[in-house]
């Protein structure tokens, strides 16, 4: 298949989404498909298969625009990008238009009734806007990347999308030998099962702890938490642990204990 990966900032920041998109298009470009990689007017670039197309485009930043709120100017940042990548959109005539960003509803399915193109989304927020139900039932594919994020979605315009969530680099996140070293440095015991550290534990739609309560079987476990840094989130996390901890909730680690988090990655019991 012929397949466009549409995001602006892939070329212009790094990220999560950003990582995804480089991931899939590498993957996608060695299982025999012909990838299209859009981005915006950027520097950044990282190895790749040599089948991928890098394309950029010029684009206003949000800053420009006047300040109706965050998604106002993220809107109008996209409409400018999309605006300037359309008649390469239309030229290549995709099977598959790919999408992280409901801003991108507008463009894709004009191309779409242009050209025969479906269009897939998956969904990773709630930047939802006037219309985003409606154009949303009109796409090929609504996906989520949670069922978190797909209850979100059904509970603001109806719509139930498919639970598809992020995929892991397997090469890079194995099980590796047990580190008693870093066990004893964070006072964990020998028989804990599970260590969870949280990355993302200050962004309440990514972290562990938010969702804690929606999952019974980290309970049923007796899962340890123990929050990686002190921040404004921390009584929130506390609390989060204090619930799910056999033992109660333990203290959050200074930030001088962070630069030897990354070896607790030894543990095989360890997911970060």
């Amino acid at each position: 298949m012929k397949i466009a990966l549409y995001e602006m900032l892939v070329t212009v920041s790094y990220g999560g989404i950003q990582t995804t998109y480089w991931e899939t298009a590498g993957r996608l470009s060695r299982m025999g498909h012909e990838v299209h990689l859009y981005g915006g007017e950027g520097t950044i670039r990282r190895e790749i298969s040599n089948g991928v197309k890098i394309l950029t485009f010029p684009f206003t930043a949000r800053e420009k625009f006047p300040d109706l709120g965050s998604r106002f100017r993220k809107f109008a940042e996209r409409v400018t990008f999309g605006r300037n990548a359309l008649a390469t959109l239309l030229r290549n005539r995709y099977d598959v238009i790919y999408i992280r960003k409901p801003y991108e509803f507008p463009i894709s399915l004009y191309v779409r009734r242009k050209t025969g193109a479906k269009v897939v989304y998956r969904s990773g927020g709630t930047e939802f806007y006037p219309g985003y139900g409606y154009l949303a039932s009109r796409l090929d594919a609504l996906l989520a990347c949670s069922r978190y994020n797909a209850g979100q979605i059904r509970a603001y315009c109806g719509l139930e999308p498919e639970v598809l969530h992020n995929g892991v680099d397997t090469d890079r996140f194995v099980p590796l030998p047990r580190s008693s070293g870093v066990f004893r440095r964070l006072g964990l015991q020998d028989g804990d099962f599970v260590v969870m550290i949280d990355v993302a534990a200050f962004i309440t739609t990514m972290s562990f702890f938010a969702s804690a309560d929606t999952s019974p079987a980290a309970s049923a476990l007796g899962v340890r938490t123990k929050p990686a840094r002190m921040s404004t989130w921390s009584r929130t996390i506390s609390s989060c642990a204090r619930r799910l901890a056999t033992s109660g909730a333990t203290p959050p680690v200074s930030r001088r204990m962070n630069s030897s988090l990354r070896p607790a990655t030894v543990s095989p019991f360890c997911f970060t």
